[in-house]
């Protein structure tokens, strides 16, 4: 029982230690756990350890108390005397290895193991309002513990002994002897911190802006790089750079706002840099927390990539009514989004139809349910959006695009740029008081459905993807209601997929099809990805995207600029007048005499002017001039020589020969691929 009763309530911690520990040692043991694990808010502790540490039993609560006690306990494991005490010697300066120089220093009574690197006193002084005082008032009217704090710095600085001796001098007390015994004393322990100052005299340290552990090192020479040698604070012993970033990334942001500064010298670095790399910390760490998709894990037995793709497109038809090229190709576009990453060129899926009821949602919706963390972003900005590709690698489905697509310039930038893998959008985001720009990667698989989108889409965008034109079901065609579906089967389609992008990825990645010549550039650019993924299939699926490249790719020809339209139109009038020569006037008559053409009602319901013809023409490198005519008139106009180099480079053949790439030797040329299984 004790002899004295405290009032309150009072916490007993029992800390398990690995050994026995000296009363000597404990208070430096005690300095090492405060700090590190109760953030110094435990206590101190003096150097018999009397106030803190006593033996176990010797200290119990009053008999009246007994039954309100209560008992807490965490199985925190046991600590380490010897690291709690190298704790607290990292917790003061610890001093770091000085270059090679002679220091020229008095101090004979220094550890030769514990030397600093050189410190000018004045330079100190003159930074430290503490320090200032003991030099400029000579240590008058200084109390003794104050001055024991101000010895235990400036006695590290160079010729520190006899300075300290010169600013004690003014005290009523000074004893030169006495003093020479304190600072050798002194010199055994490391030099005092900030912390110390501020307890011992808090109103000396009030309005510093100084962000050091003590005042030493404002005073270390501009020879000695002390931001590279300065030793870190207990929590960061032992740990690296990227350990340190991640636990400033785990802080709440107050906390961390306030010892920033510190942290980046610490860490020789600047501020900025600091928060920077505190933010990608940041975003990785919250990647998980914030990631909206479901997880699919890879199924269990390995995959036949032929029977995987059958499967898919049997799914599709029977909901969706199409053709059976257009069913292959989406199951190829939904593969392609689990192998993206090995691509530098994701085709955007354009789901386009001439009315409503087309089931053009309906499509989207079920391409959704299989693809790689699908991602609705009809609603969606686009900062939002960089943000999310390059957070999530999602893929990003756009429904009824005829509605806002067309005026929205932000999205339709993003859309074409992440068709490649370097695509980027470019943006400027606030660090601290400064604005840097910063790129976002943009590059992932996306589709885009709508209701006639070759007149809301530009032909950049429209040019980048595999257009699926869809039709609206007849009476007699049924399929299966997508509510009736079972979430199973789509579940078992992602599952499925994973796996085969696990095991087939590197034979994707090296696959080279046959391209055929009939595909323009972009086409061929389209389609290369999904017929990789084929080729993986074996030789009947890489027939079947073929085919299917042909078919879909001259549907989505249909669609072309108006620049070319004009081409074709004007190549048109030259061929059925067969003349080499006409007025500008004749041209523009000839061109809005079609009910079909726009010409008529080029803008606003206005036929399209001379000056409009002439400035649509001027891209590709044609201006009017004067023509003889047959009648000897002299007019403005044009020669069919002047429309030869554009005819051949944008408008096909008027009678293209013979192919002789067709489906049949397509499939002769492939016929001998064979199906290559997975690596083991």
């Amino acid at each position: 029982m004790s002899s004295h009763i405290k009032p309150g309530m009072r916490i007993r911690l029992i800390i398990p230690l690995d050994k026995a520990i000296d009363v000597e040692k404990y208070a430096a043991a005690w300095r090492g756990f405060d700090p590190n694990y109760w953030n110094g808010l435990a206590g101190s502790a003096d150097s018999s350890g009397a106030n803190l540490y006593q033996q176990q039993g010797t200290w119990c609560c009053h008999s009246s108390r007994v039954e309100q006690a209560q008992s807490w306990s965490n199985e925190g494991g046991v600590a380490s005397v010897d690291a709690l005490i190298k704790l607290d010697k990292f917790a003061q300066v610890d001093p770091p290895t000085p270059p090679k120089a002679n220091l020229n220093r008095s101090n004979s009574g220094i550890n030769e193991n514990k030397d600093y690197p050189p410190s000018d006193a004045n330079k100190v002084a003159d930074q430290c309002k503490q320090i200032r005082l003991f030099r400029d008032e000579m240590g008058a009217d200084q109390t003794e513990p104050l001055w024991h704090d101000c010895l235990g710095v400036v006695v590290f600085c160079e010729n520190g002994e006899e300075i300290c001796q010169e600013w004690s001098s003014g005290h009523s007390g000074y004893d030169q002897s006495k003093t020479q015994k304190k600072l050798h004393t002194r010199q055994k322990t490391p030099p005092t911190t900030c912390d110390q100052f501020i307890k011992s005299n808090p109103s000396g340290c009030q309005g510093c802006n100084q962000k050091c552990h003590s005042p030493i090192t404002l005073g270390w020479l501009d020879t000695f790089d002390h931001n590279k040698t300065f030793s870190r604070k207990a929590g960061d012993i032992s740990k690296t750079d990227e350990e340190v970033i991640a636990s400033l990334a785990a802080m709440p942001r107050m906390e961390y706002d306030r010892i920033r500064l510190d942290k980046a010298k610490q860490l020789n670095v600047q501020a900025k840099t600091l928060d920077t790399l505190v933010k990608e910390a940041r975003n990785i760490e919250n990647k998980n927390d914030n990631n909206p998709f479901h997880k699919a894990d890879p199924y269990p037995d390995p995959i036949v990539p032929a029977q995987l793709l059958d499967e898919i497109s049997a799914i599709i038809l029977r909901f969706i009514i199409m053709d059976a090229e257009q069913a292959h190709t989406v199951a190829l576009w939904i593969a392609h989004t689990y192998f993206i990453d090995i691509f530098d060129i994701s085709p955007i899926a354009i789901i386009n139809a001439p009315e409503k009821a087309c089931a053009k949602t309906l499509l989207q919706s079920l391409i959704a349910r299989m693809s790689y963390r699908s991602l609705s972003a009809s609603n969606a900005s686009a900062s939002a959006l960089f943000r999310s590709i390059e957070l999530w690698k999602p893929t990003i489905f756009f429904d009824e695009a005829d509605t806002f697509f067309r005026d929205n310039r932000d999205l339709q930038g993003l859309v074409n740029a992440g068709y490649k893998r370097e695509g980027y959008v470019l943006r400027s985001e606030a660090v601290e008081d400064n604005f840097i720009p910063r790129q976002y990667s943009v590059y992932s698989a996306k589709s885009i459905a709508g209701i006639a989108l070759q007149k809301h889409l530009p032909d950049t965008t429209m040019s980048r993807g595999i257009v699926f034109n869809m039709r609206r079901k007849l009476p007699h065609e049924s399929v299966v209601r997508m509510r009736n579906a079972d979430s199973r089967v789509f579940e078992d389609i992602k599952s499925k997929l994973t796996r085969y992008a696990q095991d087939y990825s590197q034979q994707v990645r090296l696959a080279r099809p046959v391209l055929t010549d009939e595909l323009s550039d972009r086409d061929q650019d389209n389609w290369e990805p999904l017929l990789a993924i084929a080729q993986s299939a074996g030789a009947e699926w890489l027939h079947r995207a073929n085919v299917a490249a042909l078919k879909l790719s001259n549907t989505g020809e249909a669609h072309v600029s108006s620049g070319n339209e004009l081409l074709a139109d004007i190549r048109y009038i030259f061929e059925s007048r067969d003349c080499e020569k006409i007025s500008t006037v004749d041209l523009i008559e000839a061109l809005v005499t079609d009910d079909e053409s726009p010409w008529a009602t080029y803008i606003y319901g206005k036929p399209i002017t001379p000056r409009q013809l002439a400035k649509q023409l001027t891209g590709y490198g044609i201006k009017s001039k004067t023509v003889r005519l047959g009648n000897s008139s002299t007019p403005k106009g044009y020669d069919v020589e002047q429309f030869s180099d554009a005819f051949a480079r944008y408008l096909p053949p008027t009678l293209p020969p013979q192919s002789n790439v067709s489906p049949e030797s397509i499939k002769d040329e492939i016929g001998s691929v064979e199906v290559n299984p997975p690596p083991d």
